[in-house]
Order: structure tokens, then sequence, then C-alpha cells
């Protein structure tokens, strides 16, 4: 059979669904590509994702690296712990398990849960009274054709 074409949009729609999903406060989400007018909110999280990396273990079996960075941007309120609660979210939700998801013909199925590496959060400084944060992982899956 060999590698599925399939798999790169199954693993960039899993994650991003994932991400819709989350419980993440009352911040606005912003998905990989969207545009989003920022100017009037008040806090808004926006996920990026690197293409999958892969590597080929053996015949039939690979392995695919995805870097998940989703930065969190505030404007300085009185509560100076909106952006900590907001990466807090974060960081719970890509603790979890995220399942890796057919979509198509003939119906979803589950292949698998993505592994979640060592998860780093960075603050940048303030700039325009807009604080920033960002939360990082390497998402790995193992699949086989």
């Amino acid at each position: 059979m060999g590698f599925n074409a399939k798999w790169d949009r199954w693993i960039l729609a899993s994650l991003t669904k994932s991400f819709h999903d989350a419980s993440l406060g009352a911040a606005t989400k912003i998905y990989p590509n969207e545009e989003v007018n920022t100017a009037s909110l008040a806090a808004w999280i926006t996920l990026r994702l690197g293409k999958p990396d892969w590597t080929r273990r053996q015949k039939g079996h690979y392995h695919a690296e995805i870097d998940i960075d989703v930065l969190v941007s505030t404007r300085r309120t009185t509560n100076q712990f909106n952006s900590a609660d907001f990466t807090g979210a974060i960081t719970a939700w890509l603790d979890g398990p995220i399942q890796l998801w057919s979509y198509g013909e003939p119906s979803p199925e589950v292949l698998g849960c993505f592994d979640l590496g060592i998860i780093t959060e960075n603050e940048f400084p303030m700039l325009d009274g807009i604080e920033q944060s960002s939360v990082q992982t390497l998402a790995t899956i193992d699949l086989t054709e």
C-alpha cells in the first residue's frame, strides 16, 4: 500500500479539532491560517502548527513529529493573572490525550494517540499594553500502512 497521502491532513485536522474542543477560558481562539482583527479583543489564543516531519522507520512503518506552538495574547487589565490562567489551561490541554482521526469514507475512526513531549512556556516583554506568552511541545505519532 505505502505512505498514506491523507495522513498530513488528518494530523492537522485532528490537532485543530482538539484545540477547538478544549476549554481554554474566555479568550478568542484563532486557528492556523485564519486572519482575525484583534483590535477589539481582550484576549486571544493562536494555534500554530508545523507541518508533519516524517521518518520511515522500516517498510510500512512511519514516524511523524509535529511542532505545536500556542501563542497567548492578553491586553493588560486589572487581573494580572489573565495570561497565567490561559497558559495553565493550554498546558492542561496538551497534557491530556489527543487522538488522531481519519476523516472521510467510510466513516471517521481513531488511528492512534499523539505522544506529547516536554511542554515549555515562554514569556515575552509587554508591547503596547499586550502581554504575550507561548506554550510549545512536540507531538509525535507512529503509523503503519
